[in-house]
């Protein structure tokens, strides 16, 4: 069936603190909007450890998308929660080129990505997370990354071409011809 909201794309996303890296995952909707920013974890952690850690399974709805890269196996986690979540299509043993879906399929969510990767940088871009922070505030890091992320929601919208969103729509409406 169609989606009733779809989250726009999430993606974990590493992020440097001077010596300290940190990851944190991150969702945003169709506007560009953070939807979602999780605390910050060990860099050594693995994308479902945090994405379970984080809540963020919690925080999807029912019949949702969540688009993500092609690397994400978290498809019996999602659709527990009955959430869609989209990733690019593997190409079949021994098949050697994409079919024409399977190429607009990968195209649509590389589109979401870049999104991701861009409000993730708009993030970044604000001066106190470039300040060397002592070992035992490490912790505090965390929650002024978050925040960065949600004032970036004060900004003009990253995602304002109409023909990224209508180009969803019709990928939505070819799949479900089908």
């Amino acid at each position: 069936g169609v989606a009733r909201q779809d989250r726009g794309a999430h993606h974990v996303e590493r992020v440097q603190m001077a010596e300290h890296p940190q990851k944190s995952l991150g969702a945003i909707g169709p506007s560009g909007a953070f939807t979602f920013v999780s605390s910050a974890y060990p860099e050594r952690i693995t994308d479902p450890q945090i994405t379970r850690l984080s809540g963020f399974l919690d925080a999807i709805h029912e019949h949702g998308i969540t688009s993500a890269d092609k690397g994400f196996m978290m498809q019996k986690d999602f659709s527990d929660k009955l959430h869609h979540l989209s990733v690019p299509p593997k190409a079949a043993q021994k098949q050697e080129a994409f079919s024409g879906q399977q190429m607009l399929d990968t195209a649509r969510i590389a589109r979401k990505r870049i999104h991701v990767e861009r409000a993730f940088r708009r993030a970044q871009e604000f001066e106190i997370l470039h300040r060397r922070i002592p070992i035992l505030q490490v912790d505090l890091w965390g929650m002024i990354f978050r925040i960065c992320c949600r004032l970036t929601n004060y900004q003009p919208p990253l995602i304002t071409d109409k023909a990224t969103n209508a180009a969803d729509t019709d990928a939505k409406r070819h799949k479900s011809a089908k």
